[in-house]
């Protein structure tokens, strides 16, 4: 099930695709999850946009503003027509009935709209949805696209340095630096973020413009080079390349050699180093590299790719609607699917609560924002 929509949870998205996107080593060695984060991520920034859009009054040419779920079902479609197009998912009606159950809305978010704290730039959500509904098959653009959309530019925050806040996006610098806490609510306060690095800056504490990237080893904001510039990662290459031998390149299509990840949405690095299309459910599929396209996993006690697991069912990161993958062992990511717990149940991580908050051992409400 994916986390509510908003501030935090989102970024963690973010952060998870792109340790995929660079190394393709986590959190699994044949780079499987590259189609669940970039559908996740697709996702979390269709339930962004939609909130805005359901919260700006369209301009009066366009007449009676369609209800939050004629939004949703709209944006919906969209996206998964994309993501069947680029062969992610075998039809867009397969992506809808895998991806729409995990839509859940954060409901701090939806508090800090109907209050204030955070405003909503209807033309910037306008913008990401036309994107995200024609997206790029190449994973990195499809994530550097989004931002340079307006995806990342939805929400506007009121609050100054130093006011109190509990998102993120209630923030006009966009970070709200929240206290290590047991109580349920602890408000944060706004700080302002340090301004991206320009090339040849220190990225230890900042990120770097978007033409630049940060080098690892000596945390300085370097280049992306262009085709044939040698490299050390994808990253290190423009977004519309892949590294590959030691050189950017157009990232792999059907039938061309890859190493641990194709870059491009729909494919699979083979067993024999070879791009395949993503196996739809029913396929046969290797339970080590996985290969199942989308949110389908890799069965291995049938080899053949199916639909996430349900509750009692062993799982790889993924389970179905109302579940969590629980008890998962931190080297090899398989646990067992467990139902979502219920308010005042026992718990250990938000992922494991109905309302995605625990705090202090228990489940409990995820609204803050008043």
């Amino acid at each position: 099930m994916a986390p509510p929509i908003g501030g935090r949870r989102e970024r963690g998205l973010r952060l998870a695709l792109h340790r995929v996107l660079t190394d393709g080593t986590e959190p699994s060695a044949g780079g499987d999850e590259l189609g669940i984060l970039v559908t996740l991520l697709a996702l979390a920034l269709v339930a962004l946009a939609l909130l805005a859009l359901t919260a700006c009054d369209p301009p009066e040419d366009e007449g009676p503003r369609p209800s939050p779920a004629e939004y949703f079902d709209a944006h919906l479609e969209g996206l998964c027509d994309g993501l069947a197009r680029c062969g992610e998912y075998e039809s867009a009606a397969s992506c809808r009935a895998l991806v729409g159950p995990g839509y859940v809305v954060d409901p701090d978010l939806e508090a800090a709209i109907a209050g204030g704290s955070v405003v909503v730039d209807g033309a910037a959500a306008r913008a990401c949805l036309e994107f995200l509904a024609d997206a790029p098959c190449v994973a990195q653009q499809f994530v550097d696209g989004a931002d340079e959309a307006g995806c990342s530019a939805v929400f506007a925050g009121t609050r100054g340095g130093g006011e109190p806040c509990f998102l993120d996006a209630e923030c006009d610098a966009g970070r709200c630096l929240m206290p290590r806490c047991a109580d349920a609510c602890c408000p944060g306060f706004c700080v302002e973020p340090p301004p991206p690095a320009e090339l040849g800056g220190s990225c230890a504490v900042a990120s770097c413009v978007p033409s630049a990237y940060c080098r690892p080893d000596i945390e300085i904001c370097t280049h992306r080079r262009d085709e044939g510039s040698p490299c050390d990662g994808d990253e290190a290459c423009r977004s519309d390349l892949v590294c590959a031998e030691g050189r950017c390149a157009p990232p792999p299509d059907l039938g061309e050699p890859c190493a641990v990840t194709c870059g491009r949405l729909g494919l699979r690095c083979g067993p024999r180093g070879i791009c395949v299309a993503a196996a739809f459910e029913g396929a046969p599929c290797d339970p080590v590299l996985d290969g199942c396209g989308g949110l389908l996993r890799c069965d291995p006690s049938t080899s053949t790719c199916r639909r996430p697991p349900a509750i009692g069912e062993p799982c790889h990161v993924v389970c179905a609607a109302g579940a969590v993958c629980d008890d998962v062992d931190p080297e090899t990511f398989h646990g067992t699917c467990a139902a979502l717990r219920d308010d005042d149940d026992p718990c250990e991580a938000d992922a494991q609560c109905r309302s995605q908050a625990c705090h202090g051992g228990r489940c409990g409400s995820s609204r803050c924002v008043e």
